[in-house]
């Protein structure tokens, strides 16, 4: 969602929720996309010519189990992976 504070600033924020898309089978620490809900907030100033926008994103830590891996080796059997992530964001941008 996106708020006009004033005639050149812009609040932002959200919520995002993704299914964690890795099957507990086939777990790693080096595929833990495993992150399934992210809040975000921004500021954006804004005037005829210039803009610049900030922004921070949390995409909260999540724990996942590994009981019986699926790979070949099955190293990852009885394991746990937990992820998560801090994001920022600067963009400025000059209008002509």
């Amino acid at each position: 969602m996106e708020f006009t504070a004033t005639e050149h600033w812009r609040l932002r924020g959200g919520y995002s929720y993704g299914h964690n898309p890795v099957p507990s089978s086939t777990l790693t620490p080096l595929t833990a996309a495993i992150m399934e809900h992210t809040i975000a907030t921004g500021a954006g100033w804004e005037n005829k010519h210039l803009s610049v926008d900030f922004s921070y994103q949390w995409s909260i830590p999540n724990r996942e189990s590994a009981n019986r891996s699926a790979l070949r080796s099955g190293e990852y059997s009885n394991s746990r992976v937990e992820a998560g992530a801090h994001w920022f964001g600067l963009i400025a941008g000059v209008r002509f």
